[in-house]
């Protein structure tokens, strides 16, 4: 009885082993930042990101889910358009999305997959810039929507559409060169995504 236990749970685990994959995931990302219904007027809005992702594949099904754990910032910048002067800020944050994949196989060589599911994000740097005007929030929760390919079961090129659901920030834009007082700021984020998964 004790081998009989003992050789399933050395299947069970290996099948485990065999489902999961370790990973790392990197890209680039452009921000569309949203003043309650007006879009936020910045030249440039890019970012990167870096981290390590965890692949479980369902048994029996072609879903999978992935977790990945990310070091991101996101440049933004403003000009004043009374003295052509641009200001420039870094953020930084570290995000955790979680996602449900779906994979349509073409073949062992390439397949293709499409993905959604929550993301959380957590401030890392400052949460006051542009002389307190800019009040960026500890941690938000935003939404993903993607695909992409793979090659070789290891490989993953994706696009991804992070939509805001809470704010990111507020600010007081009155200073910021507009004419709004105050309003709540979201980020909408696309990135552009490269996987190797070992």
């Amino acid at each position: 009885m004790k081998r009989i236990l003992l050789l399933s749970f050395l299947i069970t685990a290996s099948t485990l082993q065999a489902q999961i994959k370790l990973g790392v995931k990197a890209g680039v990302s452009t921000t569309d930042f949203v003043l309650g219904s007006q879009c936020f007027d910045s030249p440039y809005h890019g970012g990167v990101f870096i981290g390590g992702i965890a692949q479980f594949k369902l048994p029996l099904t072609g879903l999978y889910l992935d977790a990945s754990l990310l070091y991101e910032t996101r440049r933004i910048s403003m000009e004043n358009e009374a003295d052509s002067h641009v200001d420039h800020e870094t953020i930084k944050y570290l995000t955790l999305p979680i996602n449900a994949k779906i994979g349509l196989g073409m073949g062992s060589v390439f397949g293709a997959y499409v993905a959604t599911g929550p993301q959380f994000s957590f401030n890392l740097g400052e949460k006051k810039i542009w002389e307190q005007n800019y009040d960026i929030n500890g941690a938000f929760f935003s939404w993903n929507i993607g695909g992409g390919i793979q090659i070789l079961h290891k490989i993953q090129v994706g696009y991804n559409y992070n939509i805001a659901v809470s704010k990111t920030a507020e600010v007081d834009t009155h200073n910021l060169y507009t004419n709004i007082r105050h309003s709540n700021v979201k980020e909408n984020v696309h990135q552009f995504i490269i996987t190797y998964l070992f």
